[in-house]
Parts: C-alpha cells; sequence; structure tokens
C-alpha cells in the first residue's frame, strides 16, 4: 500500500490509511499496536517531566465512523 512502509515518516501521504478496521476486516494485529502505544506512551511520561502544547494550534482532522484526532498537535517535551 506505502512505498517503503519499513520506514517511520511523519509526513508520508496517509489518505488511504484504513486504521486497524472493524468488523471482519478488523486487524489481527490490533491487540499488538495497542500495546506498543501504552509502552511508547509510557516511555514519554517517564522520560519527560512535562509535556505541554506546542506554539502553534493544533489541527483536528476531518472525522469518520472510524477516525476522530488531530492532524498536527504540537508538543513541548521538557526533560
Amino acid at each position: 500500500m506505502f512505498p517503503d512502509p519499513e520506514t517511520f515518516s511523519l509526513d508520508r501521504d496517509q489518505s488511504k490509511h484504513l486504521g486497524l478496521g472493524a468488523g471482519i476486516h478488523y486487524c489481527l494485529g490490533a491487540p499488538l499496536a495497542r500495546v506498543e502505544a501504552q509502552i511508547m506512551l509510557n516511555g514519554m511520561l517517564d522520560r519527560f517531566t512535562s509535556i505541554a502544547r506546542g506554539d502553534q494550534a493544533p489541527q483536528r482532522q476531518l472525522a469518520t465512523n472510524l477516525l476522530l484526532g488531530f492532524r498536527k498537535l504540537p508538543l513541548k517535551l521538557i526533560a
């Protein structure tokens, strides 16, 4: 689906992204993805003493039946 899928890229075009799906198309790797996200977030909270809003305004993405979140969420991480 994506060129060079093994590379972490924040500016990748995600217009065809399917997330974790739903119903019979639910991703078998969803529980692993959730555990990885939990480990990453706990690691960030352990490493940084403070996480604050960045200088720029956040940008919400268009809400769909499956997704609700931010296109951009600038943060300041203070060690």
